[in-house]
């Protein structure tokens, strides 16, 4: 399983943007337990992430100057922004949300984040993180933290898509076997 999160780090994930859905809402299952804060953004990053940590089934992501993406431009930021983007493989289904699939044909969303998608979500019946943020500038005093069911990488191409598609759902699939 390594093996393939270090394939994946060495041809996709630096050219594949990221997107971390809003994935709480009023209808979504949650137990008298989970006390955790809902996800209130939906975050569309631009490329340029790296695998900087992969332990067992935890991947770690991180972009040292990450963009967000918001009404087909990109956002303005004064400041430069780290993003680290954490994923819990074992939580995930290797059959839940979309394979590869062309999500745009606008030509302003298709330069900043690629036409074609491929989604990845939740296993279980109720509320569980699969995927994280933080977010970290020098101008910030604390850093931003998000958490969610449900993420997103984008391609530039059909080929790239489906071949990062099947390599994480492998990936999935090894670590759902543990």
């Amino acid at each position: 399983m390594a093996e393939i999160l270090t394939w994946l780090d060495q041809t996709s994930f630096r050219n594949a943007g990221i997107v971390l859905k809003d994935s709480w809402d009023d209808s979504t299952y949650r137990p008298p337990w989970d006390d955790s804060e809902p996800a209130k953004n939906t975050f569309l990053f631009t490329r340029g992430f790296r695998a900087t940590n992969i332990a067992g089934c935890n991947l770690l992501l991180r972009n040292d100057d990450a963009r967000t993406v918001g009404k087909s431009k990109l956002e303005d930021s004064t400041s430069e922004v780290v993003a680290e983007v954490w994923v819990q493989l074992n939580r995930m289904s290797p059959n839940k949300g979309k394979h590869t699939h062309r999500y745009t044909s606008d030509p302003k969303k298709i330069s900043l984040l690629g036409a074609w998608r491929t989604e990845f979500s939740y296993n279980g019946w109720f509320s569980r993180t699969i995927v994280g943020l933080t977010l970290r500038s020098a101008a910030w005093k604390e850093p931003q933290r998000w958490e969610g069911l449900n993420v997103a990488f984008t391609f530039e191409t059909k080929e790239m898509g489906e071949k990062f598609d099947a390599a994480f759902r492998q990936a999935i699939r090894l670590c759902r076997s543990k």
